[in-house]
């Protein structure tokens, strides 16, 4: 039976041929991401088309080709971590592999494939950069090749690498842009790792080195030779001890031998010892050496000097020390002297202070050093020389326009040229002096002293950290000796004070004496005269005299105090019998306010009992006075332990806080307007804490203000008095 045949169809043939069309310019761009559909159709054009079929077939086999390849790309990119897009400018679309989308750490499906949002995904401080490149590239058509940096949606920063390279149509239009992307982040920090190796390698700041596990050294960089004075070709091949002080090698031996078993030190303080013996600070860091199976070869070694960091440590830590010694007492020679002694101890051989007289002569304030045979020698070199100023002209004058005078090597020539005297020149090198700074003492803008610094062979040469540290210790001596200066005058003032006190309550109290008499005997006279209108003014005049008298026998006491002759007679009394009869007297004298006495006190006490009334009698006269408006007083007694307790509690006016610490101070106020009418000179509370400190017991204070008062005290049960009967 013959096949019937088909009539060709317009539209089958127009199917047919869009079909071709896409296979071809699928081919021609290059698009090989998805496998070509290759369908036999039956068509009136089947026969017709049997060469465009063969066609089919054979471009079929060059896409397999391709996706083979394609396949091999991707893992290559994989291993390389690369990742490539497309731009179309013609759409300006952007198609990205799955590659690009990993290292961005962004999925498909949130791509919009704009370029504008591929972009986004730049770091802010490339992303205008790399959009300038771009958008060059696209117009003048040449490649780029640049780095850029990326945040991640984990928040890592990375390196990448980007590449790309216009595709221009036959008419020199370009159509599209392709880009390779590759994570360079190990790359970069391997090459700043290698960067760094070869700057610490190169340094002369760091000393570099390899010793093998027998301690002989490999390699001696620029940095050792300059650190340890030592040429690379005179330590290669020799043991690494050489470097390391005596006293300190079998430390280090210990070090080498755990890391040779593998244990790192990364930075560890230690001494080498530099050419010539010198020994000096350093930071090393150790790391053993590993061939390419993991075997232990040797130890790499890294070093650093900081003589200097460890020298400014211990200046900084002696001019703290030193700044306490000063403000530890007001004995200003003593302190220095102790001063001395710390300096030689942590920063010079020698330390010396001296001051001037009004004459102009050197005084010795201190002078040590650690041997003392050498403090012997020097004292005995200053008196055979006493008669005159042997100081070189040159210093003399530095030191007096307030200059200090610095010699980090002190060389015989230079001695010769300041000293002519031949004798006096050999006796100071007797000393063996290596250094020395020489700072003036500068008080109110003169030259009042000199502080000297020296060393001998015994310690390192002074540095410029020295310098600076004289320069801080000049000024808190200067300061010192100001203070001891003002302490020296107000000691003066005080005692001043205290002696007008003493005189001028001694010369009132006998006049004061005279007139309380006379006034009693004309009260008595008015009296039998019957002149009460006259009479009626001397109770008032009697009162304010008696004040009178009180503050005049407050100030005997103060007076007392400060001289240490306050008397005591001590006795056993009944404390409890001796508040009682006070609460009689005192209730007469201020009937404003009733006294209430709670509690009572079983065991005698051992004290004063006229010091102990007088402080009571004090404390309730005081709680009168600020509880204006107010009735009641509470006088507390109660045993606690092997102590008495009482307390006097009001209600009035209360005290800050603030005040609380100073309220037990010699002429302390409350500046407060409630009480500034308050008669008193603020040394009640004073002399009656001394008194109760000096029965062994202690005061103290419990107020707040608008709340009143609690002023108590404890006095021990002791049968011993706590002080001699005059102090």
């Amino acid at each position: 039976m013959k096949k019937k045949k088909l009539k060709p169809n317009k539209a089958d043939f127009s199917r047919e041929l869009s079909k071709l069309r896409k296979i071809f310019v699928k081919a021609a761009v290059g698009d090989f991401s998805q496998n070509v559909p290759v369908t036999k159709v039956e068509t009136p054009f089947s026969e017709t088309f049997a060469g465009v079929r063969i066609m089919q077939e054979a471009i079929r086999e060059k896409i397999n080709e391709i996706e083979s390849v394609n396949i091999k790309l991707k893992d290559a990119q994989n291993i390389a971590y690369i990742g490539n897009w497309e731009w179309n400018l013609s759409s300006n679309r952007l198609i990205c592999s799955s590659e690009l989308f990993k290292i961005f750490s962004i999925t498909a499906e949130n791509f919009s494939g704009a370029m504008k949002d591929f972009l986004i995904l730049i770091h802010p401080i490339d992303r205008n950069r790399i959009k300038r490149i771009i958008l060059y590239s696209k117009k003048s058509g040449q490649p780029f090749d640049y780095y850029h940096h990326i945040v991640r949606t984990d928040g890592t920063v990375r390196t990448i690498n980007g590449k790309g390279r216009v595709v221009k149509a036959k008419n020199g239009k370009a159509i599209k842009i392709l880009g390779t992307v590759q994570d360079v982040t190990s790359q970069k920090i391997l090459e700043q790792e290698l960067k760094m190796q070869n700057i610490l390698i190169n340094s002369t700041e760091y000393a570099v080195y390899n010793i093998d596990n027998k301690g002989i050294i490999s390699d001696w960089n620029k940095g050792a030779q300059f650190l340890y004075g030592y040429k690379d070709f005179e330590m290669i091949g020799k043991p690494v001890i050489s470097v390391i002080p005596i006293g300190m090698r079998t430390q280090w031996n210990k070090l080498l031998k755990t890391v040779i078993k593998g244990k790192s030190f990364p930075w560890i303080e230690f001494q080498h010892c530099r050419k010539g013996d010198q020994l000096f600070d350093v930071l090393i860091s150790l790391t053993p050496d590993k061939n390419q199976i993991g075997k232990n070869i040797g130890i790499s070694v890294i070093s650093r000097d900081i003589t200097e960091k460890k020298q400014y440590e211990r200046n900084l830590q002696f001019l703290i020390k030193a700044g306490k010694i000063l403000i530890s007492s007001p004995d200003f020679r003593n302190n220095i002297k102790k001063i001395a002694r710390l300096a030689v101890d942590n920063v010079s051989d020698w330390f010396s202070v001296e001051l001037y007289t009004p004459g102009g002569q050197a005084e010795e304030v201190a002078l040590e050093h650690k041997k003392s045979e050498k403090i012997r020698l020097a004292r005995k070199f200053r008196k055979k020389y006493s008669s005159f100023d042997i100081t070189p002209d040159s210093v003399r004058k530095a030191l007096f326009s307030g200059q200090p005078v610095f010699y980090p090597e002190i060389k015989k020539d230079e001695i010769d040229k300041m000293i002519k005297d031949g004798q006096l020149r050999h006796e100071i090198n007797k000393f063996g002096f290596t250094s020395a700074i020489i700072f003036p003492i500068r008080t109110n803008g003169k030259t009042t002293g000199r502080i000297s610094l020296l060393t001998d062979e015994s310690r390192k040469p002074l540095t410029h950290n020295h310098l600076v540290m004289m320069g801080e210790l000049v000024n808190i001596i200067s300061l010192a000796i100001r203070n001891a200066d003002l302490f020296v005058k107000l000691e003066k003032a005080v005692t001043l004070r205290d002696d007008f006190i003493s005189i001028a309550s001694h010369e009132l109290k006998t006049p004061l004496t005279s007139l309380i008499i006379y006034l009693e005997l004309l009260n008595k006279k008015f009296n039998k005269n019957q002149d009460k209108s006259t009479h009626n003014y001397f109770p008032k005049m009697i009162k304010q005299v008696d004040k009178l008298k009180l503050l005049v026998n407050d100030l005997l006491e103060i007076s007392k105090i400060q001289h240490g002759k306050l008397e005591f007679e001590f006795e056993k009394f009944d404390l409890s019998k001796l508040i009682q009869e006070l609460k009689s007297d005192m209730s007469i004298l201020h009937n404003s306010h009733n006294i209430e006495v709670r509690g009572k006190i079983n065991r005698q006490i051992y004290g004063d009992p006229f010091r102990i009334n007088q402080v009571l009698t004090n404390l309730i006269q005081n709680a009168v006075k600020f509880s204006p408006g107010k009735d009641k007083i509470i006088i507390t007694l109660k045993s606690a332990r092997e102590k008495a307790y009482i307390a006097v509690t009001d209600f009035g006016i209360g005290i800050d806080r603030e005040h609380h610490g100073q309220i037990f101070e010699r002429f302390f106020r409350v500046g407060t307007s409630p009480i500034e009418h308050n008669p008193g000179l603020g040394i009640g509370l004073y002399i009656s804490r001394e008194i109760i400190e000096r029965h062994g017991g202690q005061f103290s204070l419990k107020s707040r203000k608008g709340k009143g008062s609690v002023f108590s005290f404890t006095i021990p049960f002791s049968n011993k008095p706590a002080v001699p009967s005059a102090i």
